[in-house]
């Protein structure tokens, strides 16, 4: 039987050694530190969302800690693409480097998957990949995460890690023992003095006057930060644009789906956009009165 739209399904798959059994403190303590992330992932993605990971069952052998994600909100119903968004992420967790997925690999992975995809519609498959990228490249929830690696690094009969959207299934990857460590450290990246960094996520934009000619002078874009000015990076985009094989219509309200770096400094121990640069444009969509239109194909040069 289908979750209900407040809900979805997650489950954390250990990979047992064979006759083994997990130590039963660790498996607690590791998924406390697994509810903790997903539930750091989640305010971020909806400040007013409260969520419950409800234990549903568990499987002998290799253990599946079927759970599911809950969400709790007074005022207003839960849009189930917060919840499946919050799902693709943890899957990503475990992929193999998947924290560095592109937007188009998202992409691609939530259509290959009927049970995340099924229901949705095309803008909402969209929006999904928009907000798993993002919050990829933003490593939200990872300090959380490093506690799960922590854990199961102390028993030696678990040899593996993963996570499947359905109860009981194996999922297609796992994060083999070796690399625990490894990944119980990548949280820290940043170290707490630094002072500049570089953030790279999708964002939708609202495009104010652009640029029709070549050369890296700056198109003006709102979005939920305010205004910006950025050159925009993506060299395929602007070579079509300026020979005319791509028409942006001279109109209020056209939105794009665009690949956003921000570098920044830390001043007065707060993090601002020093510089802003449009590496890839994914997507342009024309008032309302037309569909979205896949501008481009996937550029290898920029992570597509």
């Amino acid at each position: 039987m289908d979750a209900p739209a407040s809900s979805a399904p997650i489950s954390l798959y250990l990979a047992l050694g064979r006759d083994q059994r997990a130590d039963l403190e660790v498996v607690a303590q590791a998924s406390l530190a697994f509810a903790a992330s997903i539930r750091e992932l989640a305010r971020h993605l909806d400040s007013s969302l409260e969520i419950r990971i409800e234990l549903q069952s568990g499987t002998e052998g290799s253990l599946s800690l079927n759970s599911v994600i809950r969400a709790v909100k007074k005022y207003a119903m839960v849009d189930s693409a917060t919840l499946k968004t919050i799902v693709v992420v943890v899957l990503m967790w475990f992929a193999k480097e998947g924290a560095s997925w592109a937007y188009g690999k998202v992409l691609d992975f939530i259509v290959s998957k009927p049970e995340i995809s099924q229901g949705l519609s095309q803008d909402d498959i969209a929006k999904i990949a928009r907000a798993v990228s993002t919050h990829l490249h933003n490593r939200t929830g990872q300090q959380q995460l490093r506690g799960v690696y922590e854990h199961l690094e102390r028993d030696s009969a678990i040899t593996g890690v993963g996570a499947a959207p359905a109860p009981n299934a194996r999922p297609d990857e796992l994060v083999p023992r070796e690399e625990f460590s490894k990944r119980s450290e990548q949280a820290n990246e940043i170290p707490d003095d630094a002072t500049k960094r570089v953030r790279t996520n999708v964002e939708r934009v609202t495009l104010i006057s652009p640029v029709l000619l070549p050369g890296k002078r700056r198109w003006r874009f709102s979005f939920h930060e305010g205004e910006f000015g950025a050159p925009i990076k993506d060299t395929v985009f602007v070579e079509r644009l300026v020979s005319g094989q791509i028409q942006i219509p001279m109109v209020a309200g056209i939105e794009m789906d665009v690949e956003l770096q921000r570098i920044e400094e830390k001043i007065g121990g707060v993090w601002q956009p020093v510089e802003r640069n449009i590496l890839r444009v994914i997507m342009i969509y024309p008032p309302k009165t037309q569909h979205s239109l896949d501008l481009l194909p996937p550029n290898p040069e920029n992570g597509g």
